[in-house]
């Protein structure tokens, strides 16, 4: 009798649970996957200005040299230079970006 009563307790503990855990992923869901998807956009971004500021600042490696250290090298890179208004800059100077680790799409027609 006791076994019975025990398993019955524990059937409606465990249904508990569960109606609770889907609740929960319905309410906090969405929050979570933002968050997360937050979190990758920043490392994403910090990860990108931490290798433009190298290929701006190493002097002892070329590019290609940083792109085989980099591991986008066999699959290939692009290279875009910018400078002045049309190059997108309110300060003007020759500006880098080393592209890469992804197929990039096609180029930009004029």
């Amino acid at each position: 009798m006791k076994n019975r009563i025990f398993f019955k307790l524990l059937a409606v503990f465990l249904i508990v649970i569960a109606a609770t855990a889907a609740i929960l992923d319905v309410m906090l869901g969405g929050a979570w996957q933002a968050s997360i998807h937050a979190e990758i956009e920043r490392n994403l971004a910090q990860k990108t200005q931490l290798f433009a500021h190298r290929v701006e600042t190493d002097k002892s490696h070329s590019l290609p040299e940083i792109a085989a250290q980099e591991g986008i090298a066999q699959s290939g890179y692009r290279l875009i230079v910018n400078c002045n208004a049309d190059g997108g800059q309110e300060v003007y100077h020759l500006h880098l970006h080393l592209l890469g680790g992804k197929p990039l799409g096609p180029m930009v027609s004029v």
